[in-house]
């Protein structure tokens, strides 16, 4: 079938060695497809990965289809499942070189606590939801039908997506004061989809952005300037402005 999207070549991790391999063998696929389980969670380290690995297949598209965090008993929390997601998704849409993300998996596949394989899931095997369902819908609906617009770093490790008339901030370890500029009709949500109270007035507007736990500005905003400002004294988080 020439019209078939052919997917390959599912690499646990992110193989290049087995990726030369079929390349050089003239494997023939239209999208790679990589699991990039990993037990610590690196923005810059997935966004490199991600972008080296796109140039390796020559600009083809890459597909994570496998990825995720256990919450069995003992391993990583339900919230802490829902910040991972979170950012790797948004890391994956920074790369700007991942074009689709499967996280692994929607409902999980058993009842036993203390079994990692059964615990993998945004939902319980009853189908109740964890914190990661809401997060998934949050992101999902946030940055849908929009393109990327822009990326900015401030710095290792905090980070601001804009997608359509939305932008996600993020930092992986800091709490951070976020400072930013309201310019019309907009809204802040939380990553659970809450919204966060902001004055109704046009202007500065100051959010408080803790670590693994992203902010969605919608609607109009003032685009991000890159500047990260420490404020005195050492013990007062940073501020980043847009």
């Amino acid at each position: 079938d020439p019209t078939a999207l052919v997917l390959g070549i599912s690499t646990a991790g992110i193989d290049t060695r087995f990726i030369d391999f079929c390349l050089e063998r003239g494997a023939p696929f239209d999208v790679l497809t990589i699991h990039p389980y990993r037990s610590r969670l690196s923005e810059l380290g997935l966004i490199r990965e991600l972008r080296a690995t796109a140039q390796q297949v020559g600009g083809r598209p890459v597909w994570i289809t496998e990825m995720g965090w256990s919450t069995q008993v003992g391993a990583t929390s339900e919230r802490a499942q829902a910040e991972l997601l979170a950012r790797s998704y948004l890391a994956s849409v920074a790369s700007d070189a991942c074009q689709n993300v499967s996280w692994y998996d929607f409902r999980s596949d058993g009842n036993d606590p203390f079994y990692n394989e059964h615990n993998f899931g945004v939902l319980h095997h009853d189908l109740t939801p964890k914190a990661g369902y809401r997060a998934l819908a949050t992101i999902c609906t946030s940055l849908a039908g929009g393109d990327l617009r822009s990326v900015e770093g401030f710095g290792e490790d905090v980070f601001a997506v804009a997608v359509g008339d939305a932008t996600a901030i993020w930092t992986a370890s800091r709490d951070l004061a976020v400072e930013v500029q309201r310019a019309g009709q907009s809204r802040v949500q939380n990553l659970m989809g809450e919204v966060v109270p902001v004055p109704d007035e046009s202007g500065a507007v100051r959010l408080p952005l803790r670590a693994g736990q992203p902010l969605f500005l919608l609607g109009s905003w003032a685009a991000p300037t890159g500047r990260t400002v420490q404020l005195p004294g050492g013990r007062t988080p940073e501020l980043i402005r847009f």
